[in-house]
């Protein structure tokens, strides 16, 4: 009886640990398919989120057109990488109307907690961004997805158009989608906030 009660935890266990392990390995999967934008504004203050939100909406009307058309990771990444330069002087031509924050531009890897995208939530982990910080960077972020072109649409309300859901659709397996699209669930939700907790260490 003693031995019963000892193997059922260790079973329990090593259940969760594969369930959530397949999770991190789901997360590293949809990560190689999507290219994320990531501002940082420079404080939390009322001011600096409002700035933030300026650059957005400049950076988002900027790579909408350019990225619309693309149909791949890799060709998104070469046009965001071409356009860091004058992204970074639309940012600058916003910020130094109001302030002499300093801009820092980059394409790279960023760390990004769970995040909701209208019927999307992407789990926490690493993806590739485009990653612009203003001034010291300690500020509220603003994220979306640049491939699939899933903030291009209408930035201000998330809407996407039906192509860009049919291109994340098609860019994912079924595992992947289900990840993805059905986040409501309470046991992705555990899944989720464990990859948050495991990409904090």
């Amino acid at each position: 009886m003693l031995k019963k009660y000892i193997v059922i935890p260790i079973l329990c266990i090593a259940i969760l640990a594969i369930y959530l392990i397949n999770g991190i390995f789901l997360q590293k999967s949809i990560a190689k398919k999507v290219v994320r934008l990531h501002i940082i504004a420079n404080s939390n203050s009322a001011f600096d989120q409002n700035l933030k939100l300026q650059v957005r909406d400049k950076i988002v009307e900027y790579l909408a057109p350019k990225l619309i058309n693309s149909n791949s990771i890799e060709e998104s990444k070469i046009i965001i990488a071409d356009n860091t330069e004058n992204i970074k002087q639309i940012t600058k031509e916003i910020t130094s109307q109001y302030s002499d924050y300093e801009i820092n531009v980059s394409l790279g890897s960023s760390k990004f907690p769970t995040k909701s995208y209208e019927n999307y939530s992407f789990p926490a982990g690493t993806y590739d961004a485009l990653k612009i910080t203003i001034g010291e960077g300690a500020g509220n972020n603003w994220w979306c997805v640049m491939f699939p072109p899933l903030c291009f649409t209408n930035s201000s309300i998330g809407a996407f158009s039906k192509e860009s859901e049919e291109l994340l659709e098609s860019s994912l397996s079924k595992e992947e989608l289900n990840t993805i699209k059905h986040s409501e669930k309470p046991e992705v939700q555990i899944k989720f906030k464990f990859l948050e907790w495991w990409n904090s260490k």
